[in-house]
Parts: structure tokens; sequence; C-alpha cells
């Protein structure tokens, strides 16, 4: 089974997830979603232990997929930490001791902590 939406407007079937991106969750007010994929990392992480995941923005309009982070650490065993903003339109992120906030509609990321003195 994958993630899909049905776009009752525009009678629209959208399928989310597939065979090379199969964890997909829809953020807040579905206008765009999340999407983490483990693969290029399994093999190191049954050696050492240690699991990343690229993740990708999916616009739910168009299927379009775009990368947006590449190996970020899972924590606690849980999967990378990527947090939606209320709107949906922006994601939150800690890579690299910093945390990041990508804009969906832009497709940027901009590191928002590394200019604070702690």
């Amino acid at each position: 089974a994958y993630t899909a939406l049905y776009r009752v407007k525009d009678k629209k079937f959208l399928r989310l997830a597939d065979e090379s991106l199969r964890e997909v969750s829809v953020g807040p007010r579905h206008r765009f979603a999340l999407g983490r994929d483990t693969r290029p990392y399994e093999y190191m992480s049954y050696l050492d232990g240690k699991l990343f995941t690229d993740v990708y923005v999916i616009d739910t309009k168009t299927g379009e997929k775009k990368k947006a982070a590449t190996k970020l650490p899972s924590l606690f065993g849980g999967g990378a930490l990527v947090l939606p903003s209320p709107a949906g339109t922006h994601f939150l992120y800690y890579h690299d001791g910093h945390y990041h906030v990508f804009d969906a509609a832009a497709g940027t990321a901009t590191n928002v902590t590394e200019k604070v003195g702690t």
C-alpha cells in the first residue's frame, strides 16, 4: 500500500509514495508532503548501527518531488527529526549541529542557527 490522495475539485488521483519513496506523510493543510528514503544508507546501518535518511518534499498538487535534505541522522531509531510548520509550507530539520528551515514552495533551505553565539 502506498500513500495517495484524491483531489476532489480536480478529480485527480495522485500517488505520493512509490517503490523509490515508500515512507510519505502529508503535512498540515495538505499542501506538501514529506518523504523519507533510507535505502542509500541501509547497508552501512547494519554494519555500524547508524541510520541516515534523505528527505524529499512532494507537491500535493503536481506530485513533483524535490530533495530537501541529504543524509540526515536518525534520532533514537525513529527516523530523522523533520517538523512541518503549522501552515505546512516550511519544514524544520536538524543537520550537522544546526537547525535548518526548508521553504517547500521555493525549494530552498536556510540555516537558522549558524550565527547563534551558543
